[in-house]
């Protein structure tokens, strides 16, 4: 259908829209013009009610966001596997940024800046992740290595006491966490001992880290036999754990998923050696056996101690 003529005034000349012939505004055109964009403005509204509801009510925009964070925590991680550590700090940030409250986002950034050596940046994360989430445990053991990295013993104590006053975490770990937090900053050692001395006799078996913590403790009191005994046993310990792995590694492909838990592990038992090494030639030095503890100084250094590293 063709469209309709317009019409024409007097002299021939076309008439607007909504206009009279005289050139004055039709008032019944006029009106339902209006009344049309009054009912779209109000349709207009009554959508961006429904969407603002929405978006309070069903937590939309949250939800929007947290998957944007996600997003970039996938991303950080991946950077960090193909050992690109600034990026993947970058990602980490956009990710947090994103997701404030996401506790495996914080986490995932504290661990990243404990890798760059930003101490204090990763405990900050830390301690954000436990205030929203204070049952996590990997966010507490987080802060705690953080505090000894920081020379924060005391803290490190103090943390591990809150744990055990509201039962998060196992308790003989805690109890060897803050034996091993007042010997490194050499104090309430007494204390120390009888929580090292529970925490054995809550375990099973013999374990290696708590007979080390044990040793440390006394050598710190100055119960040189005794420590060097507790020593001795845990290096023994330790060492056999490193023939069973190495024995469950021989003939196998160490390229993928296994090759990587077994360098893992191996590496764990290699630091657990190289701080029971110090510490035992920390006592041979006390005992003034200079051969015997530079040997075993050496034998640390080659096992990776470093307190700078947290290896200590």
């Amino acid at each position: 259908m063709r469209p309709t003529a317009p019409k024409l005034d007097k002299d021939g000349f076309p008439i607007p829209q909504g206009f009279d012939e005289a050139g004055l505004e039709d008032p019944t055109t006029s009106s339902a013009a209006t009344m049309r964009r009054v009912r779209w403005v109000l349709r207009m509204a009554l959508v961006a009610g429904l969407l603002a509801y929405a978006w309070i009510h069903f937590d939309v925009g949250k939800n929007i966001s947290d998957q944007i964070g996600l997003h970039f925590g996938q991303e950080a991680r991946r950077l960090y596997q193909s050992n690109d550590l600034p990026r993947a700090l970058e990602a980490a940030d956009r990710a947090v940024s994103w997701s404030p409250q996401n506790v495996d986002l914080l986490m995932t950034r504290s661990q990243l800046k404990y890798l760059n050596k930003d101490y204090d940046g990763a405990l900050a994360d830390a301690k954000q992740a436990i205030v929203l989430s204070p049952q996590d445990l990997h966010a507490h053991r987080m802060q705690r290595q953080l505090f000894h990295l920081l020379a924060r013993h005391r803290e490190a104590a103090t943390a591990a006491t809150e744990l055990l006053a509201h039962g998060i975490e196992d308790e003989a770990e805690l109890l060897n966490s803050r034996a091993y937090s007042r010997a490194l900053g050499d104090f309430e050692l007494e204390d120390a001992e009888r929580d090292i001395e529970k925490a054995i006799k809550l375990e099973k078996d013999d374990n290696a880290a708590y007979l080390d913590t044990r040793g440390y403790v006394r050598l710190k009191l100055g119960k040189l036999d005794q420590a060097l005994a507790d020593l001795d046993q845990a290096i023994k310990l330790v060492e056999q754990q490193q023939r069973e792995v190495e024995i469950v590694g021989l003939g196998r492909d160490l390229s993928g998923q296994f090759g990587r838990s077994y360098e893992n592990q191996m590496e764990t038992l290699r630091h657990h050696l190289a701080v029971m090494y110090h510490h035992r030639g920390e006592v041979y030095d006390r005992q003034k056996k200079r051969e015997l503890a530079d040997r075993d100084y050496a034998a640390a250094k080659r096992f990776g101690f470093n307190p700078a590293e947290g290896v200590y």
